[in-house]
């Protein structure tokens, strides 16, 4: 039998493989690996742990995040928007994932957070005022009257009767309404003012009125008169010359978004709960329109709180419903359910500003929040998870490694995605990293991690079952790489540490099974000597055999502090193939280990030797034999010489190793032939460099000889 064997094994991390089978897995790659980092290429050790940032004490699930200035965080949890812990009041919103983006109107001093729901549009500044997106306009018509003497003259040579509109502003945010209904008549004055009434506006960021007129010699609406938002009597009394160069009444100053129901009426102030942006520092998409599944909208260029109704451009029928989009280096885009279009810019003069292009992707969105931008455009779509330029055609990054959860097949440690769970499907890139949360067809919360540099997956789970990690946000315009996770608990969880907030972090990785280039043959499997630090725990470490996860032997234990070799009997196993379980829970590193093993004997049904002297001359008498051998069954051993043959049974060994002594009958020959052959439906090992015969040569004085004539690969079949 041949001396033992050492295979290395260097914890090297390549990923999970989950595509191939688990005998079939290649080297570095685990088919579980399960919150572990390599600080270090040919290590493994623990995830970093998650530290408590802010607790909304909402107690209700964290779904939305956003940086909106350096001491803002905003957070959705359930139906409420916090900044830091403190919530805002006056708006209930959906408790679906919010979107949420920063923008400065160019008639505002403040950056704002501009706020897409389903339950209305939002936005929020850091001091937490919270208002309506855009104004909605007077729906009172003005009331108009002569006011005494004044500059006002409609009677001059080319003059026209008066007309006035009014509009609510908030100097706070730059947002201005649309224009009040415009008077049935106008009003005709000779050098008199004109009294004017106004209804103010309840809406809480409003606090003036502005009153636009035409006429006299005017024939657009300027801007006469701005008055605190109050209702009751102004007087109007400026000079038809002074309003020349005032600013215009703006037209197309609707509450975003306007839309039209299945009659073809429109319909005011459509909250789209998907919006995007800002493009070039000017624009807001918006996307989710019921009434419009295939159209994108946008707002007024600097104007986020208005929208013309002619903003908005039909990509995609409603058979192919628009999911979500981004703007990636400078270019928005926008995902249907089947594929990704390119929006280009015309420019703010052309109708419409937008055009529709279909890209090469030739993949669309499963999911609104399956999308994610960093050095590509990261996405999930009905079979796996892509990136993209915008450009090409969409590269998988699941097909090599992930496919059958993609599928609807289970592993031997995951089981498949849910994929028609897609409200609970997240994609986030958060420092080199994609993140994919996601529902398994187990009902079971999931989070697998992709690193876009080294190309290799692994998934995260929480240490503590009450905190699920919704989501990760990778925390803008910091001075150092900072990593947030939303939880079910309502609570905000930074990157950092060695515990999830005081719990130790439980780490489990399974190698794929290793046949040692035989895969057919049984392998003995004597040692292990483990190379790792425990890190004052302990790493338990399971044998698996033959790629079905049984057991055997139990498992082993190591524990220490400080990196140590550790010396580990494996009871002289037998099998085809040998993956291996590391577990243990807090802080420890596993570096390498290696196998001393050797191949067994392959399984036979019959063997014989060819005809041996036994290295003898003339006359010999062969008194026992010793076979060493494993068998399922009885065996058969049958001895020939000279033509003579003679029978014997040797006992099953139970599939155990044994050797065993048979006294034969006496009889002499010169040469000799040896069989073996499994009864029934049994099979036997044979070592047949550890068989034996004792054999003398006939009438000398010579003792008995022990000779060992069998080699183990003559003439078994």
């Amino acid at each position: 039998m041949t001396d033992y064997k050492n295979l290395p094994f260097r914890a090297v991390d390549v990923g999970l493989n989950l595509r191939d089978s688990v005998d079939t897995v290649g080297e570095g790659q685990w088919i579980k690996l399960q919150n572990v980092r390599s600080t270090q290429e040919a290590l493994l050790d623990t995830r970093e742990g998650r530290t408590l940032e802010v607790n909304t004490g909402s107690g209700l699930p964290v779904h939305s995040l956003t940086r909106l200035d350096d001491s803002t965080l905003l957070s959705g949890s359930g139906t409420a928007l916090y900044r830091n812990s403190t919530p805002y009041t006056g708006a209930v919103f959906s408790g679906s994932i919010l979107s949420i983006v920063p923008f400065q109107p160019e008639a505002s001093t403040e950056v704002w957070a501009y706020i897409g729901d389903t339950s209305g549009l939002w936005k929020v500044a850091a001091d937490g005022s919270i208002y309506k997106w855009g104004v909605t306009k007077p729906t009172t018509v003005i009331g108009a009257g002569g006011g005494g003497a004044g500059n006002l003259d409609s009677s001059v040579p080319g003059g026209i009767a008066y007309y006035w509109v009014y509009t609510y502003y908030s100097s706070r945010t730059g947002a201005e309404s649309d224009y009040s209904p415009e008077m049935a008549a106008g009003l005709s004055l000779t050098a008199s003012a004109a009294t004017l009434t106004v209804t103010a506006s309840a809406d809480p960021q409003v606090d003036t009125i502005r009153i636009y007129r035409k006429g006299g010699t005017l024939t657009t609406y300027r801007l006469s008169v701005e008055t605190p938002n109050l209702s009751g009597s102004i007087t109007d009394n400026n000079a038809d010359s002074s309003l020349a160069l005032q600013l215009a009444l703006p037209t197309d100053s609707y509450v975003p978004f306007t839309s039209e129901d299945s009659n073809g009426d429109e319909v005011l102030e459509v909250p789209l709960p998907h919006i995007w942006g800002p493009f070039i520092g000017k624009y807001l998409f918006a996307i989710g329109d019921e009434n419009r599944k295939g159209a994108v909208y946008w707002t007024n260029p600097g104007r986020p709180d208005t929208a013309d109704p002619d903003n908005y451009l039909i990509v995609t029928s409603p058979a192919d419903p628009l999911v979500n989009g981004c703007v990636f280096n400078g270019q928005p885009f926008v995902f249907s359910r089947d594929d990704l279009y390119a929006l280009d810019f015309g420019g703010p003069n052309t109708l419409p500003q937008f055009t529709s292009r279909q890209t090469m992707c030739g993949k669309g969105l499963i999911a609104p929040h399956a999308l994610a931008t960093g050095p590509l455009i990261y996405f999930v779509a009905q079979d796996g998870i892509y990136s993209t330029d915008g450009q090409g055609p969409a590269q998988p990054l699941t097909e090599l490694t992930l496919r059958p959860i993609f599928d609807g097949i289970d592993t031997a440690f995951y089981s498949a995605v849910d994929m028609n769970e897609t409200a609970n499907m997240r994609l986030s890139y958060v420092g080199n990293e994609l993140h994919f949360f996601y529902t398994d067809t187990e009902g079971d919360d999931q989070h697998l991690v992709y690193h876009t540099l080294y190309e290799r997956w692994k998934n995260y789970t929480s240490a503590d079952p009450s905190r699920v990690y919704q989501f990760a946000y990778e925390d803008e315009n910091q001075t150092s790489l900072r990593i947030l996770y939303g939880c079910s608990c309502g609570s905000i969880f930074l990157e950092e540490g060695t515990t999830d907030a005081g719990t130790a972090i439980n780490v489990s990785c399974v190698t794929g099974y290793n046949d040692f280039g035989l895969p057919h043959t049984l392998k003995e499997i004597g040692n292990i000597i483990v190379d790792a630090d425990p890190g004052g725990g302990t790493i338990t470490i399971t044998p698996l055999v033959n790629a079905v996860g049984t057991v055997n032997p139990p498992a082993l234990t190591i524990t220490g502090s400080g990196r140590q070799k550790f010396p580990l009997s494996m009871s002289d196993i037998y099998c085809y193939s040998l993956a291996f379980k590391f577990e243990w829970t807090g802080t420890a590193t596993l570096y390498q280990m290696e196998i001393l093993w050797r191949p067994d004997e392959e399984e036979l049904t019959h063997w014989e030797y060819p005809e041996t002297t036994h290295g003898m001359r003339g006359w010999q008498h062969v008194r026992d034999v010793y076979i060493d051998m494993r068998a399922t069954s009885d065996v058969t051993l049958t001895i020939e010489n000279d033509g003579n043959a003679e029978a014997y049974t040797l006992a099953s060994t139970s599939g155990e190793r044994r050797k065993i002594h048979q006294w034969l009958h006496p009889r002499k020959g010169k040469v000799w032939r040896y069989k073996l052959d499994a009864t029934g439906s049994g099979k036997f090992r044979l070592y047949g460099e550890e068989c034996e015969v004792n054999v003398k040569e006939w009438n000398t004085a010579l003792g008995f000889k022990l000779v060992s004539p069998f080699v183990p690969d003559s003439g078994g079949t």
